[in-house]
């Protein structure tokens, strides 16, 4: 016990010490600052988290008031609580913010200030102080985010959120449950959830749930439910619960509910695509494939009737599967499909040939249309195909009527031009030499005549044939009507080849040609022109190749005439 000073100890003074040994005793052990005063503001005692706070010493602070120890703010806010007290006659609680002479923060003290009494009126007084500072900013933090919290909750029109007591009664109910329900704060609180928001053929079973929630003290799963509005009509929400315990509340459930007015409604436009998309879909008479990658992920009736098979028989297949190896040209058939595949939303729909293979073996080509689409975000291609296998037979056959003589299956004359300007500009480029050879059949009307048209067409058709034996790969023979034909030899290296060539022709049509029971004879008369000594453009060539032919005809057939070498008078 510390002790008082020589120039307190009076007779009072020490009286009262001996009656307040316990006060001393109990001053030093209480754990928040504390210290003990006479009726005169005197300190008798103090422990030492008060000697931490003044920042002095016990023996400096006995016998001296607060003026004497303390610093001005400090000392009269202590002053002020002892006045306090002692005019109240009972104990005073305060709050001060002081600074501590410790380490020179300033704190917030909570200061309980007790007047002691006696038999013959008040002795002193007990004062005691604890920090709170960190209680009091934690509060206020607390307070802060509650705040912050409550302002979302009401001011938020995304998330409804009710609040209910054990017997369903309504203690929350924010600003987006007043939109969403269509009841205000002030006519749901107090009354019950099941009579508010839950059809009547559900109430039963959500008694039975909330029951449940507050027994085992925590929320059914969230779930996707129809509840009632004030109207009547069904509201589709998202529905979250949490159990909540608080001191002040004790336990209450928290619903937390979404609007899915606008979700439901999306999701009935999307069906009603999708029925439609479907329908449009399985209605089609192309086929179609969607493609995630090269594997088939959906495809219609229309594209498994032109593969004779099943639906279910290409989902899952890959286009390198139905597809022969190569493709018209040699090129193979995955090497095209990587690039033909390839999305990019911003290119528009590219078309393409394609040659397929059934299951079967058989094979079939096909046009395809290519867009590269997006489901659920992921990249896919939408092919859309038709067999054009007949087409492609149609109008390969078309164009070799356009271009071959039905007869002989030799090129015609439009096919003959073709191939003879081709074959000038090679020759040109080149600075080659080029031969237009023009051939009428000797004698043909009279077989014609004697033997009829059927005669006459085998004899055409063999001499075509005789005259092919007769050519390079690079030479043209052509018919240009009747008994008349062309052969174009191009890269011509010597007049003595042509030579060759010539003299062939001439011996294959003389010899005999056997139509049927009947063996004929004809021969030819041939006309030469050369490029380009002759002429530079083909309506030249062909009249010196003409007038060559009739040249020879003239000097008795069965031969041949160079354009160069006819008599200049013929030419007049």
């Amino acid at each position: 016990m510390t002790q008082i000073p020589d120039k307190l100890a009076t007779a009072d003074i020490q009286l009262l010490l001996s009656r307040q040994q316990g006060l001393l005793w109990l001053v030093q052990q209480l754990p928040d600052m504390a210290w003990l005063k006479d009726a005169s503001g005197r300190y008798l005692a103090c422990n030492r988290r008060f000697e931490a706070f003044a920042g002095v010493s016990r023996q400096a602070i006995i016998g001296q008031s607060d003026t004497m120890v303390l610093g001005p703010q400090q000392a009269a806010a202590l002053s002020q609580a002892d006045i306090a007290a002692l005019a109240a006659e009972e104990p005073l609680s305060s709050q001060q913010w002081l600074v501590s002479a410790e380490d020179g923060q300033r704190i917030l003290l909570e200061i309980v200030t007790t007047p002691l009494q006696a038999e013959d009126g008040v002795f002193g007084v007990l004062g005691t102080a604890r920090d709170i500072t960190r209680q009091y900013l934690s509060d206020l933090a607390l307070r802060a985010s509650q705040d912050r919290f409550r302002a979302i909750f009401e001011n938020t029109d995304a998330l409804a959120i009710q609040g209910y007591a054990p017997d369903g009664t309504v203690l929350y109910w924010n600003h987006a449950s007043e939109a969403l329900y269509g009841y205000s704060a002030a006519e749901a609180l107090g009354r019950t959830l099941f009579e508010l928001i839950i059809p009547p053929p559900a109430r039963a079973h959500v008694e039975a749930e909330v029951a449940w929630m507050f027994r085992e003290r925590r929320g059914v799963p969230a779930a996707r439910l129809g509840l009632q509005h004030k109207d009547g009509h069904i509201v589709q929400v998202y529905s979250s619960h949490a159990m909540v315990e608080s001191p002040q509340s004790g336990l209450t459930l928290f619903c937390l509910d979404i609007d899915l007015t606008a979700l439901v409604r999306a999701e009935a436009a999307w069906r009603d695509s999708e029925r439609r998309y479907r329908v449009l879909f399985d209605a089609s008479g192309d086929g179609i494939f969607v493609l995630h990658g090269q594997i088939i992920v959906d495809c219609n009736q229309a594209a498994a009737e032109i593969f004779h098979c099943e639906q279910a028989d290409l989902t899952g297949m890959s286009l390198e599967a139905l597809s022969p190896l190569r493709q018209d040209g040699g090129v193979s058939s995955r090497q095209l499909l990587g690039s033909y595949l390839h999305p990019d939303s911003d290119s528009p729909a590219r078309r393409f040939e394609w040659r397929h293979l059934r299951r079967d073996g058989s094979e079939f080509d096909a046009e395809w249309i290519v867009t590269a689409v997006e489901i659920a975000a992921v990249p896919h291609c939408l092919v859309s195909f038709r067999d054009i296998t007949e087409k492609k037979k149609s109008a390969q056959l078309i164009w070799e009527q356009a271009n071959f003589d039905s007869l002989t299956g030799l090129p015609n004359r439009h096919r003959f031009l073709d191939r003879f300007a081709l074959e000038l500009r090679k020759s040109e480029r080149s600075n080659g030499q080029l031969a237009l050879l023009f051939i009428d059949l000797d004698h043909f009307k009279e077989v014609n005549d004697t033997l009829g048209h059927r005669a006459g067409d085998l004899l055409l058709k063999e001499a075509a044939l005789r005259l092919l034996g007769c050519l390079r790969e690079t030479d043209t023979v052509a018919r240009l009507g009747g008994d008349e034909f062309t052969i174009v030899i191009s890269d011509m290296d010597s007049e003595q080849s042509l030579e060759r060539v010539t003299q062939q022709v001439l011996q294959r049509l003389a010899a005999p040609f056997c139509l049927g029971d009947e063996q004929v004879y004809v021969s030819a008369s041939i006309g030469i022109t050369l490029f380009p000594q002759d002429g530079d453009n083909i309506d030249v060539l062909q009249r010196n190749a003409d007038q060559a032919m009739y040249a020879a005809k003239k000097a008795g057939r069965n031969g041949y005439c160079y354009y160069a070498a006819m008599p200049r008078a013929s030419l007049a």
